[in-house]
């Protein structure tokens, strides 16, 4: 069976890093999503999935029994709207609608630009940013993490936020598993 084509719909095939079991994905620039199985050429429209943040996404079941994501705005943004630079990393939806895919109400920001969006709007704050990766632990600041942890004083969660680890990392160097050896 075949899925029915809107008039001047685009299709783009779905590139996954192993095969796929039995069938093939297509995505098209208004947001359809189809699978083909492999063997009787049938077609399918499916649905997809949410995310917490509202982005529809489909999970598909690789021969080596793993999942690949796919992003369908994203998709559709790689494959049917032009990127201006390199630096245009970010898909935007025009209208805020996050289920509305179409590649007319998609586009590409750059980090400052999309930076600025979220700031004008009020979700942009430095504490929502990630923490810088690879800190780097000393001698002299696990010894005055260990100090004020003999304390007791300060909460675990703030000693962490403070040296820039996780909770976890604070339980390791307490315990003894990491950093042992520092007195």
């Amino acid at each position: 069976m075949k899925v029915r084509r809107f008039w001047n719909e685009r299709w783009s095939t779905v590139e996954t890093p192993f095969p796929t079991n039995k069938c093939k994905y297509m995505i098209s620039d208004l947001g359809r999503i189809m699978s083909i199985d492999k063997e009787s050429e049938d077609e399918k429209l499916l649905n997809g999935t949410y995310n917490h943040n509202n982005l529809k996404l489909i999970n598909i079941k690789l021969a080596n029994k793993k999942y690949f994501k796919v992003y369908i705005h994203r998709f559709i943004a790689i494959n049917f709207v032009d990127k201006p630079s390199d630096e245009h990393n970010f898909v935007v939806h025009k209208n805020e609608d996050r289920t509305h895919n179409n590649y007319k109400n998609l586009k590409w920001l750059t980090k400052k630009e999309l930076i600025a969006i979220q700031k004008a709007k009020g979700q942009f704050s430095i504490a929502n940013q990630p923490s810088k990766k690879n800190v780097v632990m000393t001698k002299s600041k696990v010894r005055l993490l260990k100090a004020r942890l003999r304390k007791g004083k300060t909460k675990r969660k703030i000693l962490a936020k403070q040296f820039g680890i996780s909770q976890m990392q604070v339980s390791r160097i307490l315990s003894g598993k990491n950093w042992g050896h520092v007195e």
